[in-house]
């Protein structure tokens, strides 16, 4: 059922429960009385909270802006605690925001450790060239978490500005 639906049936058996229908007769006068009043625009909907609340999780779902998106989630979930989606909209996000902080941390594990083994080798006075790979993979890993990629040009204009091993 889609959500404007959702909202006339409930501002539909909000307008019912004010009468005590003896008959069936009744009951379908008043309805056609309610379907002609909604036609006519004379039926205020009421400020649902849960429908409020859908709406922001709907527009948290269109957003492109993933602040915004969490933001309204967390507006939608204030509204209708028992609105699940937003619960569930929120808890993906944390969780893919843990994964993505686990991955960066292994990658700047591992560009530390190539920068120990930079220096070691610098110390060592290993070929520069042995040197140069680990810088290399250095700037790869750090590239994987800025979206930046290495290419051997700035690999050269490092050595150029620095006379290592001497």
């Amino acid at each position: 059922m889609s959500k404007e639906t959702e909202k006339i049936f409930s501002q539909m058996n909000k307008y019912m429960e004010q009468f005590n229908f003896d008959n069936e007769e009744q009951m379908e006068k008043e309805m056609k009385n309610f379907i002609q009043k909604l036609n006519n625009n004379e039926i205020e909907f009421d400020d649902d909270p849960k429908f409020q609340s859908d709406d922001l999780l709907e527009e948290a779902y269109n957003t492109s802006s993933k602040t915004k998106a969490i933001k309204l989630a967390k507006q939608a979930l204030e509204i209708n605690p028992e609105n699940i989606d937003a619960e569930c909209f929120i808890a993906e996000f944390e969780e893919n925001q843990i994964k993505k902080l686990s991955k960066m941390e292994n990658i700047i594990e591992k560009a530390i450790q190539n920068v120990k083994m930079a220096n070691e080798a610098l110390l060592n006075g290993m070929p520069i060239d042995i040197i140069t790979i680990y810088i290399k993979q250095i700037l790869d890993d750090l590239g994987e978490i800025t979206g930046d990629c290495v290419t051997e040009d700035i690999i050269n204009e490092i050595f150029s500005k620095f006379c290592l091993g001497k």
